[in-house]
């Protein structure tokens, strides 16, 4: 985990830059901050290599990383796998905006409302 969103676009920069030197050659790169994946995941993902090995690195926030951990948790508790689409959309749409209010903190924006208020519902249902 790397503190800010900011910091991790320096981390990435660097890191790819690094790597065509090493292997002389660009690194395929996901970049689930600028388009967040439908779920709400966002991070940066980077594949390379490394001593021959194909690798894939994930640099994230730690809000992003406890929004992760979470899907995970939730995912391996219920057996219905979240983290690749399934599962009711209502659950969905609350995964998705509990990421954007992680995201508008973590980015010292302030949330909406209707985030909020959406974010809150879930809260009260999960209690």
């Amino acid at each position: 985990m790397i503190d800010t969103q900011e910091q991790v676009q320096r981390v990435a920069d660097r890191f790819r830059r690094n790597s065509r030197l090493r292997n002389q050659q660009e690194d395929k790169t996901k970049d689930y901050v600028d388009k967040p994946r439908p779920s709400g995941y966002r991070a940066i993902h980077i594949y390379t290599r490394y001593d021959g090995r194909r690798i894939e690195v994930q640099l994230r926030t730690p809000g992003q990383d406890l929004w992760a951990t979470f899907v995970e948790a939730v995912t391996d508790s219920s057996g219905i796998d979240f983290k690749n689409g399934e599962g009711p959309d209502e659950a969905h749409e609350r995964l998705r905006k509990m990421a954007e209010l992680i995201s508008m903190g973590e980015s010292g924006q302030l949330p909406t409302e209707v985030v909020v208020e959406e974010v809150s519902t879930l809260a009260v249902d999960v209690v």
